[in-house]
C-alpha cells in the first residue's frame, strides 16, 4: 500500500463504499421487486379472482331465489316479468364475472377447477332454461322436480367447485401475504445487516486511510518545525513512493540546498570582513599619504622661496654689478661692449635659475595632487 499514491487510496476507498452502497441498492431493489410481485399476484389475480368467483356464487344463488318465486302459485305476470328481468341481469353478471376471470392469469391447477366451474354452471344453466319454460307451460311438477332435485344436485356441484376454488384462493391469498411478510423481514434483515457491515467497513477504511497519510504528515511538519528553530543536522526517511514521499524528498533536498547557501553566505561573509580590513588599512594609507603630500606640497613651497630668494640675491647682485658696469661704460666703447655681454650673460643665468624655481614648484604642486588622488581613493574604497 505503501507504493500507492494518496489519490489512487482515495479513490479505492470511494470506490468500495460506492461498490458497497451499490449492493445494497441492488439487493434492496431486486426485494422490492419480488415484494412487489407477491403484491401484484395479490392485487391483480388473487384478489379479482375472488370477487369474481363471489360474483357468480352470489347471482348462481339470485337465480335459485328467483326459481323458487316462480314456484309460487298464482304468482301474478307482473312479478313473472320483473323475475325473468332479474333473472337475464343475474345471468349476464355472472357472466361478465366468468369473462373477468378468463383474462386473469391463472396457473394450470386453478385454470382445471375453473374449467369445471364453467362446465358446472353450464350444465346447471340448461336446466333453469328447461325450468323456466316449464314454468311458462304451466308444468310446475316438471319446474318443481328440476329446481328441488335434478336442478339443485346441478347446483351443489357448481357451488362446490367455487367454494373450492375460493378455499384454494384464500389459502393461497394467506401464502402470499405469509411470504411477502416473510420476504419483508428478511429484507429488513440483510439489509440493516449490510448497512452495519459497511459501515464498520467506512469506519475501518477511513480510519486506515486517515492514519496512512496524518501519521507521515506529522513526521514532515515536525521535521519542519526543526528546520525553523535552526536545526538542519537530521533528515526525513519515510520509504514511500506516494505523494508524501515525495514531499519527504523535497525537505531533504531543501534542507541540503539551505546547509549549502547558508555556508555560501558565510563565506561571502568572511570575504566582506576581509574587504572591510583591507579598506580600513587602505583608508589609513590615504590618510597618511595625505599627510605626506600635505608635508611635500609645504617642503616644495618652502623650497621654491629659497630658490626665488636666491634668485632676488643675484638678480640685486647682478644690478648692481650692471650699474657699476653704466658707470664704467664712458671708459670706452670696447669696454662697454664687454660688459654688455657679460650683462647678457648673467641675465641667461637668471632666466634658468628662475625656469629651476619654477620646475621645482610645479613637481611641489604635482606630487600634492598624486597624493589627493591617492586619498580620495582610499576614501572610496572604505565607503
Amino acid at each position: 500500500m505503501k507504493n500507492l499514491t494518496v489519490r489512487t487510496r482515495l479513490t479505492l476507498g470511494f470506490l468500495a463504499i460506492a461498490f458497497f452502497s451499490l449492493l445494497i441498492g441492488a439487493y434492496g431493489y431486486s426485494s422490492l421487486r419480488t415484494t412487489e410481485g407477491y403484491i401484484e399476484n395479490i392485487g391483480d389475480t388473487a384478489l379479482p379472482y375472488a370477487i369474481n368467483l363471489g360474483t357468480i356464487r352470489a347471482e348462481l344463488m339470485n337465480i335459485r331465489a328467483i326459481q323458487r318465486t316462480f314456484l309460487i302459485p298464482g304468482l301474478d305476470d307482473g312479478l313473472k316479468k320483473r323475475g325473468l328481468e332479474s333473472l337475464e341481469k343475474a345471468r349476464e353478471k355472472y357472466r361478465e364475472a366468468f369473462r373477468n376471470i378468463d383474462k386473469l392469469r391463472l396457473s394450470d391447477e386453478e385454470t382445471a377447477k375453473f374449467t369445471d366451474l364453467k362446465r358446472a354452471t353450464a350444465e346447471w344453466r340448461e336446466l333453469n332454461d328447461v325450468f323456466f319454460k316449464s314454468v311458462a307451460d304451466n308444468d310446475y311438477a316438471t319446474a318443481s322436480d328440476i329446481a328441488l332435485y335434478s336442478g339443485r344436485e346441478k347446483q351443489f356441484r357448481a357451488a362446490e367447485a367455487i367454494d373450492r376454488i375460493l378455499d384454494n384462493q384464500k389459502t393461497e391469498s394467506v401464502n402470499l401475504v405469509a411470504a411477502t411478510k416473510e420476504k419483508v423481514t428478511s429484507v429488513t434483515v440483510y439489509l440493516a445487516g449490510l448497512v452495519l457491515a459497511v459501515f464498520v467497513f467506512s469506519l475501518f477504511l477511513g480510519y486506515f486511510l486517515t492514519r496512512s497519510i496524518a501519521k507521515p504528515l506529522s513526521v514532515c511538519v515536525a521535521f519542519a518545525c526543526k528546520i525553523s528553530s535552526g536545526i538542519f543536522g537530521e533528515s526525513l526517511k519515510l520509504n514511500r513512493n506516494d505523494e508524501i514521499g515525495q514531499l519527504s524528498a523535497s525537505l531533504n533536498d531543501m534542507v541540503t540546498a539551505l546547509v549549502a547557501k547558508i555556508e555560501d553566505a558565510n563565506v561571502k561573509s568572511r570575504i566582506a570582513l576581509e574587504e572591510s580590513e583591507k579598506a580600513r588599512t587602505a583608508t589609513a594609507q590615504a590618510v597618511e599619504a595625505t599627510q605626506r603630500a600635505e608635508q611635500a606640497k609645504a617642503s616644495g613651497m618652502l623650497e621654491a622661496a629659497c630658490q626665488l630668494e636666491g634668485v632676488v640675491e643675484v638678480a640685486s647682485s647682478a644690478s648692481e654689478e650692471l650699474s657699476a658696469q653704466i658707470e664704467q661704460s664712458s671708459k670706452g666703447s670696447q669696454e662697454q661692449t664687454h660688459r654688455v655681454g657679460e650683462t647678457a650673460t648673467a641675465m641667461v643665468e637668471m632666466n634658468a635659475t628662475v625656469l629651476e624655481v619654477a620646475k621645482s614648484a610645479s613637481r611641489a604642486a604635482e606630487t600634492a595632487d598624486t597624493a589627493k588622488l591617492k586619498a580620495q581613493d582610499g576614501f572610496a574604497v572604505v565607503a
